[in-house]
């Protein structure tokens, strides 16, 4: 009886004081860029060049795990977003009064506790994860090689994946699964019940309760297959937003208008990328489409090709990668609208200065056809580049970029 009351105290004790892993990881990156404008046409008033600090994602991760036993664990992840250079990620918009909003507003505004990818789920060794939470998938997707010193701005997203950047962010109230990787294969199955993101001014909470307007939702596929020096990935995203407007429906499947409303997406990217010795060499295939939901344009498909081509050097602490991304002229109800293509063009160097700090330099060169007004990536006044640097159409945008990346 004894022995069993001591067993007894012992497991209840262990339990007692039983307690997660926790780890603090994370990086600060920043960077100094020139960045200018070219072949501005009589619309772009104002300087055309610019030299700016600029942080690039930094961030701090917590992370947790609790072995439950039987190969079963409970894992967790707080990833805390932070600027370097300002005390908020996105600048007041004083644009806002004139759209009715008050002068000087925050948009969107930023909440730095939960901006990264968080999330709460179980894990299996032999049955793969689940998680609930906030992740990047799909737009992340891309053939090139730039090495992890690389400023943002050098991202050839904008222009690989111009339809569906729209939501380049976390996609929120998300539900996915990882599979174990089994023969060189590995699935991602993801379901979000209102995908759209905070950035743009748009809710990521639920709007379907006491009304009669849609339900929104995104469904998302990854299966990539890993064998030696070749890398294979499809990624397919299907998003579609809760209706948030005020604006009533009006007659059956019709939305009502309001400056809220955002466009249905679909995209799929096939990426191909093989690494013979120090040398490697990619090719990606994207294709986008959306439709639109305001009242005025309801129905409206537009799509667009897009395709990208990278190759990489790498050599002790030296790292090269030259990118080429193409996009194609868009579709407009199926008829082509000429001159809406650009290309983006990028060299990078990093340089290993140790296992956790390293120096990159850049230079891109993002040019549009006379009606196309694809911007950088992290360039835009609702982004962590200047007010005023949106492309319009037709103008050609370079920045060259020293940056320095501390992981810890």
């Amino acid at each position: 009886m004894k022995k069993t009351l001591i067993a007894m105290a012992a497991l209840v004790a262990t339990s007692a004081f039983a307690q997660s892993s926790v780890t603090i990881s994370g990086f600060l990156h920043g960077s100094y860029d020139a960045f200018s404008i070219k072949n501005a046409g009589a619309t772009r008033t104002g300087n055309k060049s610019e030299n700016r600090v600029t942080d690039n994602s930094s961030r701090i991760i917590f992370g947790m795990v609790e072995d439950l036993g039987g190969g079963l664990s409970a894992i967790g992840q707080v990833d805390v977003r932070f600027a370097l250079d300002a005390q908020t990620r996105h600048g007041p918009d004083d644009n806002a009064k004139a759209a009715g909003g008050a002068a000087g507003s925050v948009n969107p505004v930023s909440n730095a506790v939960t901006s990264g990818n968080n999330h709460v789920g179980l894990s299996s060794k032999t049955m793969g994860a689940i998680r609930l939470g906030r992740q990047d998938i799909h737009y992340t997707e891309g053939a090139h090689f730039n090495h992890t010193s690389a400023a943002t701005i050098v991202s050839s997203i904008n222009v690989l994946h111009s339809m569906t950047s729209a939501n380049a962010s976390r996609t929120p109230n998300l539900l996915w699964y990882t599979s174990p990787t089994i023969n060189g294969f590995n699935a991602t199955l993801g379901y979000s019940t209102n995908g759209r993101r905070q950035s743009g001014g748009y809710m990521e909470v639920e709007n379907d309760m006491g009304t009669n307007q849609r339900k929104g939702s995104t469904t998302y596929q990854r299966l990539a297959y890993t064998n030696g020096p070749l890398a294979l990935v499809y990624s397919n995203v299907n998003s579609k937003s809760d209706w948030i407007g005020t604006g009533a429906l009006s007659g059956t499947g019709t939305l009502g208008t309001n400056s809220q409303n955002q466009p249905d997406q679909k995209g799929s990217i096939v990426t191909a990328k093989y690494t013979m010795g120090d040398f490697s060499v990619g090719y990606a295939v994207t294709k986008a489409e959306t439709t639109d939901t305001a009242l005025a344009t309801l129905g409206t498909k537009k799509s667009v090709d897009s395709n990208q081509l990278g190759l990489g050097y790498k050599t002790g602490a030296h790292n090269f990668a030259y990118t080429i991304t193409n996009k194609g002229d868009g579709k407009t109800a199926g008829v082509t609208q000429a001159n809406t293509g650009a290309k983006q063009t990028s060299l990078v160097y990093g340089y290993d200065l140790s296992k956790r700090t390293s120096v990159g330099i850049g230079m891109v060169n993002l040019k549009n056809e006379a009606a196309s007004a694809t911007g950088l990536f992290y360039n835009a006044e609702n982004a962590v580049g200047s007010y005023g640097s949106t492309a319009l159409a037709g103008e050609t945008h370079r920045a060259t970029v020293v940056a320095l990346k501390h992981t810890f």
